[in-house]
């Protein structure tokens, strides 16, 4: 049966879920859903509150239905799911920024969210202002704050800005503060949704000891990224949506697997369809999955230059799909350069179904490098033996000019996270292990 929307006379009646007794229980989650009235136009949400509930002039979308989890103290979990799965709206939920429709959510303790760039922020108000700000809001007296200035202002590292209106600071400097202030609150939830994705490296790098530090105090992580990488190293647990339901929640590698092996079957799908409607249109040209890329979904880039197509070939010199372990594989790019007055270079990276980075190259390392006329094309060929576990594996590429030759600092011009799907199958060479070393040894 289709649910309806609940009023607020049918959710204050509802019963509400049992109480767990474990007293380490930090978030609890009961059925909780959120749905959203959809009008056609204004004079519509007009008309409905006339008629008050006698007649609909909307649709219901439900934004997320469904979710129920335990969260205990310490713990940290990893939301991750397509956009549009509901990720957002259950961060909302979990912080009290938005009131459900269905189920419960009981948090236990202060929680402290770094949900949108700038929220919580008054722009006209100095960095220094918006501190004591969301320090009240987060349940600290003015007092408390001022113990804890001198902590925040270090770790924030933004000088002299933290006198200026918020108006004028960059987007990493936003995230700093923001972040700073969440930390040193010592919050029973710290709740990050890919906020972090902006600042620098060597923030990236402080924010991680200190969220490793607050996990090891007892505070519970809800972390939202799309970098498998990143949600893998910080959490324990998993909960995958789709389409605004529960799809997987348990230990984190298998929503990551869960996660990615939906996105490969749906980019299949879609891929299949493209390629489908290519041949109707020009029913005498040859199948071109050899040579194109497996999806286009976040490539992204300058496009001064482009990736025309990658060719994935056996030691045989057989286009393949699968490579043996232990086996030679061989695989071309073929190029559109762009002449940019800097080198240019080509990388190619592999990684497992969980979404982690197993293997990286490129042309820069290896000591070839480029500068070519607008509009040539070549095609960049490499070849080596595939040392990796047995599995399926994703195949990532990038064009790119070179920065810094010094730090390896490259702008991309064409990078293609899905760029090819490979399997890798089995051998009777033994592995222990994501890769095999290869090394010389002697003895002496």
């Amino acid at each position: 049966m289709r649910q309806e929307c609940a009023d607020e006379k049918e959710l204050d009646a509802a019963e509400k879920p049992s109480e767990t007794k474990a007293d380490d229980v930090v978030i609890q989650v009961d059925g909780l859903g959120k749905c959203y009235h959809i009008y056609n136009n204004p004079t519509d949400r007009l008309k409905q509150a006339l008629v008050r509930g006698r007649k609909r002039y909307y649709r219901e979308f439900w934004a997320l239905q469904n979710v129920s989890f335990v969260v205990r103290q310490g713990e940290t979990m990893g939301i991750i799911g397509r956009n549009g799965s509901g990720k957002s709206t259950l961060l909302q939920l979990i912080c009290g920024t938005l009131t459900p429709t269905q189920g419960h959510v009981n948090v236990i303790g202060r929680v402290a969210a770094l949900l949108e760039l700038g929220s919580g922020f008054n722009p006209e108000f100095s960095g220094l202002e918006n501190v004591f700000l969301n320090a009240s809001l987060l349940g600290l007296t003015h007092e408390e704050t001022q113990e804890k200035l001198d902590d925040i202002l270090a770790f924030a590292d933004i000088g002299d800005f933290v006198h200026q209106p918020v108006k004028t600071y960059s987007s990493g400097m936003v995230v700093r503060l923001a972040f700073s202030v969440m930390a040193h609150v010592k919050p029973a939830v710290l709740v990050i949704d890919e906020a972090l994705a902006v600042g620098d490296i060597i923030f990236q790098q402080q924010c991680s000891r200190k969220i490793a530090s607050l996990i090891d105090d007892g505070t519970m992580l809800l972390f939202v990224s799309h970098d498998m990488n990143t949600v893998k190293s910080f959490c324990s647990t998993g909960l995958y949506l789709k389409e605004g339901r529960q799809a997987y929640f348990g230990p984190i590698q298998g929503a990551c697997e869960a996660y990615f092996r939906d996105f490969m079957q749906i980019e299949a799908t879609e891929g299949a369809s493209d390629e489908s409607s290519r041949q109707k249109q020009n029913p005498n040209s040859e199948p071109e999955e050899a040579h194109g890329v497996h999806s286009d979904v976040g490539r992204s880039g300058t496009h001064v230059g482009a990736i025309l197509g990658v060719d994935i070939r056996d030691e045989t010199n057989q286009r393949c799909a699968s490579v043996g372990h232990g086996e030679t594989m061989n695989v071309a790019v073929s190029l559109k350069m762009a002449n940019i007055g800097t080198a240019t270079g080509m990388a190619i990276q592999l990684r497992n179904k969980e979404g982690l980075d197993i293997a990286y190259t490129d042309s820069f390392l290896e000591g070839l490098q480029w500068t070519e006329a607008t509009g040539t094309t070549a095609t960049i060929k490499w070849s080596f033996r595939v040392q990796l576990q047995p599995g399926d594996y994703v195949l990532a590429v990038m064009l790119s000019n070179v920065i810094n030759p010094t730090t390896f600092e490259v702008s991309p011009i064409d990078w293609i996270p899905f760029a090819q799907v490979l399997t890798i199958t089995p051998s009777a060479l033994p592995l222990f292990g994501l890769t095999r070393i290869d090394a010389d040894v002697s003895i002496a």
